[in-house]
């Protein structure tokens, strides 16, 4: 087949796949509970945080009468954090660059 006719695509998810911050998601989430004395264990965050949303994350913690505009502070907020963690010892995944390099020449 004649490669120019060819169209193709590579989807990547950023968090945890171009760049490793699990931890520092999670560490965020950690504090942040501990702000509003919320306790938090590994065990809650699996059952109340991993892998969800932030609009099912807030309510999860917070209960289910918190309405976008708190929904929308606490995502801020969390994100502040995160920043503040990830932002001095970001680089990305080892091996990256190679294949973004790799995949702009096929």
């Amino acid at each position: 087949m004649d490669k120019r006719h060819t169209k193709w695509g590579v989807v990547f998810d950023v968090d945890g796949t171009m760049v490793s911050n699990t931890a520092y998601h999670r560490q965020a989430w950690f504090e942040l509970c501990a702000r509003y004395d919320i306790p938090m264990t590994h065990e809650a965050y699996h059952a109340k945080i991993h892998a969800r949303s932030n609009d099912k994350i807030v309510p999860n913690l917070f209960g289910p009468e918190v309405d976008e505009g708190f929904i929308r502070k606490i995502e801020l907020e969390k994100e502040s954090l995160y920043q503040e963690l990830f932002r001095p010892v970001m680089r990305e995944t080892p091996g990256l660059t190679d294949l973004l390099t790799a995949l702009n020449q096929a």
